[in-house]
């Protein structure tokens, strides 16, 4: 589906926002595939997040072995919270998890439009994937020794993040 994507965006500068964790890097390997085998510019990647962030070191890890051109955007934790009224007001909501991907979501878009104002015009992320897998942490209440019923609380998970999460829509 990140070919398909990819093909649909008809654009030759695709890049991905990453963390090192097994969705954005499978998003990431596809979408560099892509550009390779079209011979398009190099993936660029990016990924936010403070100077001792296991993300940082992570996404730099799989950048290096996917050869991307990677970019890592060390914020500090004053920028960090000059975002999270603005992000509470505009998502309107305020758990934790969803406050969270959307500053540093907001803190990445605004270094790649400053950054890239007139190239990058498609940015990929591995959001959703860990609900579709059931690793999600909302996943683990559910038994795994019932299939359906694991796999019917995985997708009604996914459908609710599809249908409420602004990041995603």
């Amino acid at each position: 589906q990140v070919y398909s994507y990819c093909e649909s965006r008809n654009s030759e500068h695709i890049s991905c926002l990453m963390s090192g964790g097994l969705s954005s890097t499978l998003v990431t390997y596809f979408a560099n595939e892509y550009c390779k085998n079209n011979k398009l510019p190099k993936l660029k990647t990016f990924c936010v997040g403070f100077t001792d962030s296991v993300d940082i070191i992570y996404a730099k890890q799989v950048a290096s072995m996917y050869n991307t051109d990677h970019h890592s955007i060390i914020i500090t934790v004053d920028e960090y919270l000059q975002c999270v009224e603005k992000i509470i007001i505009n998502i309107e909501k305020h758990d934790s998890n969803n406050v969270r991907k959307a500053v540093l979501l907001y803190l990445a878009m605004n270094y790649i439009n400053k950054s890239y104002p007139t190239t990058i015009n498609s940015v990929l992320s591995g959001s959703g994937f860990n609900e579709i897998t059931g690793l999600s942490y909302k996943c683990n209440e559910y038994d795994i020794f019932n299939p359906l019923e694991y796999d019917f609380n995985c997708k009604a998970i996914l459908s609710e993040i599809r249908n409420n999460d602004d990041l995603i829509n």
